[in-house]
């Protein structure tokens, strides 16, 4: 993200608010710019230099305007192609504004504006760019971030509790994230949904209120054939945003299908010089870097293979876990890491929209979320039978309410993804928000969402509109094989390019990848503080913990990663045969569990250290 902001609606705010959370923002004072309201305050930030002039502060003159706006993100206007920036948004009346804003805009970003009357926001329909909202009643104060720990500093200034939400977090343990629900790790806070416009005005008490805008899933409509020029001339469009950022560009090319698409479509564009080099981040044996370092040797392309360092302490190797599983859960914001440097990254990521998800055929919501939670739900079981059944619970009404809405099973599993899994996992992530200034999908679109829903089942499991695309960009790059996966032979012969074949086997795994390297040593280094962190973060959240449990699984582990003793596990082993059986068979879905503990414990601190 390039523009972080922050807004606050409540009585009589502390005169020194302003100097002190100004502080708070992530980026340097000289691209920090902020307005006094009669209701409150709006800050906003930026870590790009083509973006200071973007926000916009009204100073009065012949409109008498008293305004902050703020756009953080890239979009391009379907109907002309321009791209959308914060002086778009200065507006006689934000709010319909922005509510045209979302409904004409493809890309992903977000937006505030704050005026005399309130205050405004909103994002982008796949809502990859979060806002956070906090009200708290008693006070008549809501706070609105595009951060969630700009918020845990303004409630902790004013005096408002930063408490956890344990219900939320110890989904950490088991689903390994939020399902279904808005919620995050600290109460009275939560995401705004991605279909909504927030106002907060100050005639109800300031007071937010959300108004729905749209849904992203669909009933198919398969009568509707897709356009293939057109959806092609999307993404040549999408990349044409490149044309507004000064900064060379870093792809991320992977042996998948995703990055491939942009490769191709970056291939033949004004903008492929525009691209310094193509990267992974991937062992050497790993299909993924076999398959991406053969396609960048094919077309000539400056690729590197990048290595993550290995953590030097508990802390790095506690980001790269949140990191890790930030595809399933981030209840607790990393954004606050920033670093300002000149690049812009390229991604295919939001490729994962145009996916089906697992299918569950029963019709029984109680029966399709037993079969749709991940098979290693709870490996250590630490969590206690009545915090498993609330959490299926909660499961099985969601499920159940979109089933009233006519939703099928599968078109349910897919609401699931759009709304819930892509919001959290690339939003949260933000692929290292801020390190880079700006990162963009250009397979994000809602028309290509839309051409995908109304594609036949068929063809949406084959990935037919990523064959379409490729071969109408670079059919060359079609034909290379994937890792671990390939073009489905009765996709290509329904589709309009029949004679375009792939060239060889999917690609595969030089060796067998376990996937804990960095987990296992981290946990080592210092073990017994990190066992007695466990347990106590453990003790507090007594209602959903079973501590017996917890306590054999950390001998486990204390056997295997630390003492190593083949006398020490056997006897281990006798104690705990399933345990015992698990960790082995499955260290990394383990290990997650108890780096799950862990971050809780570390964001106990952290909320204790605000005060």
């Amino acid at each position: 993200m390039t523009t972080a902001f922050l807004a606050i609606a409540g009585p009589d705010l502390p005169d020194d608010l302003s100097s002190t959370l100004a502080r708070n923002l992530p980026f340097e004072p000289g691209r920090t710019a902020h307005r006094r309201f009669d209701w409150g305050l709006a800050f906003a930030a930026t870590n790009s230099e083509h973006l200071v002039d973007l926000l916009r502060i009204d100073d009065g003159g012949d409109s008498g305007a008293n305004r902050l706006s703020a756009f953080d993100g890239w979009a391009l206007d379907r109907r002309d192609g321009k791209s959308i920036d914060a002086s778009t948004l200065n507006s006689d009346r934000p709010a319909e504004k922005l509510t045209d804003l979302w409904r004409r805009c493809d890309g992903e970003w977000c937006a505030l504006v704050a005026d005399d009357s309130g205050l405004s926001a909103i994002s982008s329909p796949i809502g990859t760019h979060h806002l956070y909202v906090s009200h708290h009643g008693s006070s008549k104060t809501t706070i609105v971030a595009s951060r969630a720990r700009l918020i845990w500093a303004a409630r902790a200034k004013l005096g408002l509790p930063n408490r956890r939400d344990d219900a939320v977090l110890t989904r950490l343990l088991s689903l390994g994230y939020p399902f279904a629900t808005y919620d995050t790790a600290v109460e009275d806070i939560r995401l705004l949904p991605s279909t909504s416009l927030l106002t907060v005005d100050i005639s109800r008490g300031n007071k937010p209120t959300e108004h729905p805008l749209e849904r992203l899933y669909y009933l198919p409509d398969e009568n509707k054939k897709p356009d293939w020029d057109k959806l092609t001339a999307v993404i040549e469009r999408n990349l044409s945003w490149l044309s507004h950022v000064q900064k060379p560009g870093r792809a991320a090319l992977t042996g998948g299908k995703d990055s491939r698409l942009v490769m191709a479509a970056l291939e033949g564009s004004p903008f492929a010089d525009r691209v310094d080099y193509y990267y992974l981040r991937a062992p050497r044996e790993h299909a993924d870097a076999i398959a991406a370092a053969a396609v960048a040797d094919a077309a000539g392309l400056n690729f590197k293979r990048l290595d993550r360092p290995p953590p030097d302490n508990l802390s790095d190797a506690l980001k790269i876990h949140i990191g890790a599983t930030e595809g399933l859960l981030n209840a607790w914001d990393l954004k606050y890491e920033t670093h300002d440097e000149p690049f812009l990254g390229i991604h295919g990521l939001l490729g994962g929209i145009y996916r089906r998800r697992k299918i569950v055929d029963a019709d029984d919501p109680t029966e399709v979320a037993r079969r749709f939670l991940p098979s290693k739900l709870n490996w250590t079981g630490i969590l206690n039978d009545s915090a498993l059944e609330a959490q299926r619970a909660d499961i099985a009404g969601w499920f159940g309410q979109l089933f009233d809405l006519g939703l099928s099973p599968s078109a349910a599993a897919d609401a699931w993804h759009l709304t819930w899994r892509l919001p959290r996992w690339m939003g949260q992530a933000k692929l290292h928000d801020g390190l880079a200034g700006i990162h963009f999908n250009p397979l994000y679109s809602l028309q290509l969402i839309h051409a995908f829903h109304n594609l036949a089942r068929a063809d949406q499991r084959d990935q037919r509109l990523h064959f379409e695309l490729m071969a109408r960009f670079a059919p060359e790059l079609a034909a290379l094989p994937f890792a671990n996966a390939n073009w489905s032979a009765q996709m290509i012969a329904r589709s309009t390019r029949p004679d375009l074949r792939s060239t060889g086997k999917p690609v595969e795994h030089a060796k067998n990848l376990v996937g804990t390297g960095w987990q296992r040593p981290a946990l080592r280094r210092d073990w017994d503080d990190h066992r007695q962190r466990i347990t106590a973060i453990a003790q507090k959240l007594s209602h959903y913990v079973d501590t017996t449990r917890l306590a054999m699984a950390l001998d486990v582990a204390e056997a295997h990663l630390v003492t190593c003793s083949r006398r020490r596990q056997a006897t281990t082993a006798l104690r705990a045969p399933l345990l015992t059986a698990r960790f082995i068979s499955h260290p990394k879905a383990y290990l997650q569990e108890l780096f799950g503990l862990l971050t809780i414990a570390a964001l106990d601190d952290e909320l204790r250290d605000l005060g």
